[in-house]
């Protein structure tokens, strides 16, 4: 059933049987979570060398995903301009990046346990303006991760 299909109809329910007061885009990010959190713990344990390529894989979906979430999330607060991130450094080895990936799945679980997506009774615009630099971050990230694990890719030659 398209999501167009899926309207608000009498009751706690929608026609898709999802409970009408939660957005369809925060049910789909424990789901999204525990896959791009799962990519990045294997790829950060030191046991077994970075797959490269599932990780760009991986950052590509991030991007695409974040960007969505974004749009569907068009509420939260918007930062300001002098409030950005300061640059990730790019990185040249597989350390650097086993720790880009550590902090990526760092942000990626504050973004998650944040309580705006917990508690839909009140919005705190303190938490909202949170929410909306992690997404931020995390979707910046997500290209330094791409591009980084394409580079090392044809480095070490997976």
């Amino acid at each position: 059933m398209s999501r167009l299909a899926c309207t608000r109809r009498a009751g706690t329910r929608n026609r898709c049987g999802k409970p009408a007061h939660t957005p369809a885009s925060t049910e789909l990010l424990p789901e999204a979570a525990a896959e791009f959190s799962e990519q990045f713990k294997l790829a950060t344990a030191a046991s077994e060398p970075i797959n490269y390529k599932a990780t760009s894989d991986y950052a590509v979906e991030m991007k695409k995903r974040g960007t969505r979430l974004r749009i569907n999330l068009a509420g939260l607060p918007k930062t300001k301009k002098d409030e950005k991130r300061p640059k990730e450094i790019v990185p040249q080895d597989e350390a650097q990046m086993r720790s880009l990936l550590s902090s990526v799945n760092v942000l990626m679980t504050d973004f998650l346990t944040n309580p705006v997506f917990s508690d839909m009774g009140t919005l705190d615009n303190q938490l909202a303006l949170k929410a909306r630099r992690d997404l931020d971050a995390l979707i910046e990230l997500s290209d330094v991760v791409r591009k980084s694990a394409d580079t090392l890719a044809k480095t070490t030659h997976q």
